[in-house]
């Protein structure tokens, strides 16, 4: 009498267990590459909405509110710099912190000295072997609008 048996043999079992591993560290890979590509498409987009407040605030409102002066130098220093991102604080004792967050990827909002074009600043933050990049958004002028 002859025993067969069914089952499945140990190089079967490790060799499943490599393609499983593998599997999940191309996943989790491809997952924080999306989770940046993200972060980089939502910085821009915060970049481009400041830029255009900005450049609201100096073609329309009075002159004491623009945040340039004619000359370019910066007439209210809070409109002109601060931080793109503010993620939640991970605090090492999660009972201890829950209402912090941190300011992260600051940015500078330039004129050009003729005053015709505005500028922002910002350091997209690297990401394994993508380095840090410097980004930049401008805006350039209208003609001065009409005074009703």
């Amino acid at each position: 009498m002859q025993w067969r048996e069914k089952g499945f043999s140990l190089v079967e079992v490790l060799a499943s267990v490599l393609v499983l591993a593998s599997a999940s560290v191309a996943i989790t890979a491809g997952w924080r590459l999306a989770d940046y590509k993200e972060l980089a498409m939502r910085l821009d987009d915060r970049a481009g909405r400041l830029l255009r407040e900005c450049y609201e605030m100096q073609t329309f409102a009075p002159a004491e509110s623009k945040p340039f002066k004619a000359a370019g130098t910066p007439n209210n220093q809070s409109l002109v710099q601060g931080f793109l991102y503010h993620p939640r604080a991970q605090p090492s004792d999660p009972a201890q912190d829950r209402g912090t967050y941190l300011d992260v990827v600051p940015y500078t909002i330039s004129i050009s000295p003729d005053g015709k074009s505005m500028e922002l600043r910002y350091e997209l933050p690297g990401f394994g072997r993508i380095r840090q990049q410097s980004m930049r958004r401008s805006a350039g002028f209208n003609p001065q609008p009409l005074d009703p």
